[in-house]
């Protein structure tokens, strides 16, 4: 019995591979963008106490950055990727960077809201964030392009990236119950232990996905979906 659970569990998830493997880069946004969306403001002013006058005058700066770094790094991507395996290497490698540097926000640079430490900590946070936000998820929008050209198989990757993004969601809320600006040693454990779990889910998506022939040939019939192939 144990023998048989085994081959249907392996045939379950080799049918399920790439939407599996795409939803995991979903779980990894979710835990990443809910946790900065949740403390980020939270923190720069419960706990470094950040002169507002360097609050605002940093997401003007940021506002500026982030105008900026959208088109930029799109072309970067578009003359860089290799197209042998296309951007894989981005969601592989670029995910698991994005989230040791997350963890740069949680630990202040300085306690004195009004020093340009705390100031360069604060803009030192957003641009990492949203530089690596930009540079991984592009690539991760871009790669429905490149994993299939059937509508139907598309749609089943979304689904996939926006279940797992939800649960990523869930398990980055979990957070609440442990946040205390006197004392943020029990979240910034629970910080690592799910930005671990979101470097994981980066580097297996990038691992386990694979790119069709067709990125290629450009040819319907050797898409990833088989309707693609019977129209053809």
């Amino acid at each position: 019995k144990t023998c048989r659970f085994s081959l249907v569990m392996n045939s379950w998830l080799e049918q399920r591979r790439q939407p599996l493997a795409y939803g995991l880069s979903g779980l990894a946004v979710g835990i990443l963008s809910t946790l900065f969306g949740l403390y980020n403001v939270a923190f720069f002013t419960t706990v470094v106490h950040l002169n507002p006058t360097y609050f605002y005058a940093g997401h003007i700066i940021y506002a500026i950055w982030n105008a900026i770094n959208d088109p930029a790094f799109g072309w970067l991507l578009d003359k860089t990727a290799d197209k042998s395996n296309r951007r894989l290497p981005v969601i592989m490698y670029g995910g698991p960077l994005w989230c040791l540097c997350f963890m740069v926000t949680w630990y202040p640079w300085s306690l004195d809201g009004n020093s340009w430490l705390a100031a360069a900590h604060f803009l030192a946070t957003m641009f990492l964030y949203d530089g690596f936000l930009t540079f991984v998820c592009i690539v991760k929008c871009a790669l429905l392009a490149d994993l299939c050209i059937d509508s139907a198989q598309r749609n089943q990757l979304n689904l996939y990236s926006a279940w797992l993004s939800i649960a990523g969601q869930g398990l980055a809320s979990l957070t609440f119950y442990v946040y205390d600006p006197q004392d943020l040693q029990p979240f910034r454990s629970l910080c690592w232990l799910l930005v671990s779990v979101s470097a994981v889910a980066w580097y297996y998506s990038g691992r386990f996905l694979v790119i069709p022939e067709h990125t290629a040939t450009h040819s319907p019939a050797r898409s990833c979906g088989p309707a693609a192939a019977a129209a053809a």
